[in-house]
Parts: C-alpha cells; sequence; structure tokens
C-alpha cells in the first residue's frame, strides 16, 4: 500500500513540473502615443510574436471607459507581425481615453 501511494505521489509530481503553457494571444506592445492633438492622437505599436496564431487584424480600440473592446472606436491597421502606426481620430478636449 505504501508503494502504491508514493507510486501516485511521483506521479503528480512529475505531472505538476510540465513545461511552462505559451500564451494563448499574440504578443502586442504599444510602443508610444505621439502626435497628441486636441483632437487626434498617434498610437505606435508593434506585434511582437504571433505564438502560432495567424494575426488577421491589427489596431487599436479606445473608449472614455476602462477596458474598450472592439465594440469602441478602433483603427484598422493591417495584419501579421510587425510595427504599425494607429491613428485615432474623433477624440474630445480634455477627456481621459483608455
Amino acid at each position: 500500500m505504501k508503494k502504491i501511494i508514493c507510486y501516485l505521489l511521483m506521479m503528480m509530481l512529475l505531472v505538476s513540473c510540465g513545461p511552462q503553457e505559451r500564451p494563448l494571444v499574440p504578443i502586442v506592445v504599444t510602443v508610444e502615443v505621439t502626435m497628441v492633438t486636441t483632437t487626434t492622437a498617434s498610437c505606435e505599436c508593434e506585434v511582437t510574436a504571433d505564438n502560432d496564431f495567424s494575426v488577421i487584424a491589427r489596431g487599436v480600440c479606445w473608449s472614455t471607459s476602462e477596458n474598450p473592446t472592439i465594440e469602441d472606436s478602433t483603427t484598422s491597421n493591417g495584419s501579421g507581425l510587425g510595427s504599425y502606426t494607429a491613428h485615432l481620430t474623433g477624440l474630445s478636449p480634455n477627456t481621459t481615453y483608455y
């Protein structure tokens, strides 16, 4: 009985020490927000890794509410890996955007 318990504990230890899981999404980095005016801004971004997924669309989404989604204001900036500049328009003066 003790051997069975030791064997089960060893198996649990080996299974829990497996390799790290890869990220489930591509990696996007916001490099810098530049050229800010009262109604526009430019956002320099880069898709640095695709993690074996196809990057079919890239851009920026923004809102006056936290955690914007693609249902909010967006840009369309091509596809695939690499750098791109998103031009945000229609902004309101003295307003915080996320």
